[in-house]
Order: C-alpha cells, then structure tokens, then sequence
C-alpha cells in the first residue's frame, strides 16, 4: 500500500466510471465502444465480503445525457468503477448492472445502477465434462476440476500458494463427472475439502476457512487515514471472536481475507478482514472504508 498524506486526499479524489456492452455470449468479455464517465458526480456505496453469493454495489451518477441514460438502462451492462486519489486511481468495482433507473430531482437528472460481481456468471454458467481415469489411476488433480469450472465462468482463480499446491497434490480415482450450475460444481468441489470460496472483483477467490490471503498486511493507522478510534463489537454468531470495527480513508485495494494491522491507542494487532464497505461521493465529504475485522493474533 503505497502511504499517502491524509491530510489532503479528500482534496484529490478521483472517479471513473467505464459501462460497456458485454460481447455476445460471454460474461466478462466487453465491447470495445465503452462510454467513460469522469467529469460528473458519482456517488457509490459498495459491499465486499467472504461469502458465496456475489457482492453487491449502487453507483448513482448525476446528469448524464439522455443518450448515456438510456444506455444505461438495456440489459446486459458491465460497469466498472474506478477511484482514488490523484494519479493512484485503481479498480473498486466491476460487475453486472441488475436494475437501472433514472429520475429528475429538481434539476439534476440520478441515475442510480445496481450491480452484482460476476452476477450472469454466477446465474448462468454451468459445467459438463467427465474426466476417465487412465491405467493405473487417474491423473486428474483437484486443481483440474477447479480450473474446469473457472473457464466455464470465464474468471481466474486466485488463491494462497499453499492451497494451490494442495490442489494440485490431491489426485482422483477413478472417473469424475461435473454436471450443473458451475458454483454448485465449485461447492461439491471444494467445501468438503474444507477450503471457502467467493467472487471478488470478478476472480474466484478460495481459501481454507478462517485463512489469510498471501498478501502484504494493510496498515491502518492515523498516518494512513484511520477516522476515530477503532472499537469491538458482539460477534455475528455466539461463541465467535467479536468483530473489530475500523473506519479509514476510502481505499481500493482492501479485499476480504486480507490481512490487516492495525495500530491506535486502544487497540493494536493483526487481523483478518472478513468484510469492506466502500462509502464515496465526490461531492461531498464521503469518501471512506469500513472495515469488519476478526483476530488472528492482538497485542
């Protein structure tokens, strides 16, 4: 995470929003005519979090044309949203438009899409493949199977090395079938073998349940934009660790099952983040993430 100045990043936000036709039969595949939203406001609240069901966002843009409004309102739509701060812009969102309205509020025209991550795939891709075992047994790994219901979805794997190379180890006997809707075919695949799997930002993200991901640990503390003081609330299910909640100036690269320290007066350790909520308005003074975190180790 590259460090920048607090003090000044609600000075220097920046939005870009990118809707584009998705190509004929494809779910993350785009038309190349895409339309570039960048000079008006944009308003978006937008959820990530560790679990099956695609993440979910509202994006409300202000006074587009005519034209652009009625683009927006055609199914299939894939919207991209990008933000940040100066030249460090990145992708926070990309994902199916599900609903699209527009209304006159006073003088200005909001439009305000719905979007789901990886929403058509999730819906609509399915797998039929046999894999036969050979002489000997089969050669076929789990990582096989796994990569078989990617291509089916058209998004790519991403997962910690350790968990990659367990797949890749674990061999099946005899013949395999997957049949059905792909994130059933994933299901069968992967929970019983006590690995988790999501959508984020349109990958297949799998983990052990409770695991990190392999990347670098995300600081938050008052240097890199932590707003007030982070505090503990009651866990979700009885019996479970409580969940620390932080909020911090709005950044892209926050994602579920990341590892994150945190420093402050009250509190300090090393925890997993279970759940994101991006808040941004560039016309206003929202522009944050909150994030819900569970321990992996306090001090």
């Amino acid at each position: 995470m590259a460090i920048v100045d607090a003090n000044v990043l609600l000075f220097d936000r920046r939005v870009r929003v990118t809707l584009a036709k998705p190509t004929n039969g494809s779910f993350v595949q785009t038309e190349p005519n895409a339309i570039e939203i960048e000079d008006l406001r944009v308003s978006f609240k937008i959820e990530k979090k560790l679990q099956k069901n695609p993440n979910k966002a509202e994006i409300t843009i202000y006074n587009l044309n005519e034209q652009t409004r009625t683009f927006v309102q055609k199914k299939p739509l894939v919207v991209r949203l990008e933000a940040g701060y100066k030249d460090q812009i990145a992708q926070l969102w990309t994902g199916d438009m599900t609903f699209s309205s527009s209304t006159l509020d006073g003088v200005d025209w909001k439009t305000t899409i719905e979007i789901v991550n990886a929403e058509r795939a999730f819906n609509y891709a399915r797998c039929n493949r046999s894999f036969k075992s050979s002489l000997g047994g089969s050669n076929t790994t789990v990582l096989d199977l796994v990569n078989e219901v990617s291509d089916s979805m058209e998004l790519p794997v991403t997962m910690p090395p350790d968990v990659k190379a367990e797949l890749t180890s674990a061999q099946l006997r005899g013949a395999y079938t997957l049949r059905g809707p792909s994130r059933d075919v994933l299901d069968k695949i992967l929970l019983n073998r006590g690995y988790e799997w999501s959508f984020q930002d349109n990958q297949i993200q799998i983990l052990k349940k409770y695991q990190i991901r392999a990347d670098r640990a995300f600081l938050v503390n008052q240097d890199t934009g932590m707003i007030g003081s982070p505090q503990y609330n009651a866990p979700k299910v009885p019996g479970k660790s409580a969940v620390l909640k932080v909020v911090t100036l709005l950044y892209a690269d926050l994602v579920p099952g990341q590892k994150i320290k945190v420093e402050s007066r009250a509190i300090t350790g090393v925890f997993r983040l279970d759940a994101v909520t991006h808040i941004g308005d560039t016309h206003s003074k929202e522009w944050f993430s909150e994030l819900e975190c569970s321990p992996i180790s306090t001090g």
